[in-house]
């Protein structure tokens, strides 16, 4: 997988990422406690010419109701790949005889900086990178944020009290550090592509449906190409939590109290 844009500075601990919002005054859920998530293989899609690999991720502690959570966390790579293998068939009817000796591939991983796992809610943010056979690699994101009460998927929209001043104060910092802290997404920030990348990080809901809650912050991911150049690969940046809470409504506050970073088995 080729090296990755990565915005997402120093892990630190949960302790410590709470007590940077502790200001706010709202109380942590004193019941919730870490999970630990363990890599399941990427299973093989049964053609000859894509090579298969990496890890998906699932949650082990013996508490009750987990079995649902861990199905939409496979259920994120394995509808991806599924997505990818039918392309993959079209492309490989079209390519010459002489061209089939070559192989494509698809793989994703577990980076235990993009994962929390808590009694409260789960939450990932997997890399993927991709190729057909003779095509060129393609790098993007999966994601999925579980509430662990009701194993209900949750969207970033709907822990803001109002989307539009959310999603405003998660993109004015996400773009800041696009612009200051990559050369690459600098260098795509200039001339006449410089208006296009910058659709990529409008504060709108498409732009920021990747994400994953994290004990550094919201860890955002953007496709390759979406917010800099092809050869920037993928982009990920994390936001702080300070920053983003008091535009947050009650249900994403407790989400965001509840996050854990996750015991990796």
């Amino acid at each position: 997988m080729r090296a990755k844009v990565s915005l997402s500075g120093k892990v630190i601990g949960v302790g410590l990422a709470f007590l940077a919002f502790s200001s706010l005054a709202i109380a942590e859920p004193t019941t919730t406690v870490p999970l630990t998530v363990s890599r399941s293989v990427v299973p093989a899609i049964g053609l000859s010419y894509i090579k298969t690999s990496g890890s998906i991720p699932q949650v082990s502690s013996g508490q009750p109701g987990l079995r649902a959570v861990n199905v939409q966390l496979r259920n994120v790579v394995v509808s991806d790949l599924k997505r990818f293998r039918g392309l993959a068939v079209i492309h490989w009817k079209h390519l010459p005889t002489t061209d089939r000796t070559n192989t494509g591939f698809y793989e994703t991983s577990v980076d235990r900086k993009f994962v929390s796992a808590s009694t409260s809610v789960v939450s990932v943010l997997l890399p993927v990178a991709s190729s057909f056979p003779l095509g060129i690699e393609s790098e993007y994101w999966l994601s999925r944020t579980i509430d662990v009460r009701t194993g209900r998927r949750v969207s970033l929209g709907e822990m803001f009290a109002r989307r539009s001043s959310g999603f405003g104060a998660v993109a004015r910092v996400a773009a800041r550090k696009i612009v200051t802290s990559s050369q690459c997404a600098r260098q795509s920030d200039t001339g006449f592509t410089r208006p296009l990348y910058r659709l990529g990080w409008l504060p709108v809901p498409k732009n920021y449906k990747t994400f994953a809650l994290t004990a550094n912050g919201i860890a955002v991911g953007f496709d390759q190409g979406d917010v800099a150049g092809e050869s920037c690969g993928s982009v990920e940046v994390v936001v702080p939590y300070k920053p983003v809470l008091p535009y947050m409504n009650s249900f994403g506050k407790r989400l965001v109290f509840g996050v854990r970073q996750a015991w990796m088995k």
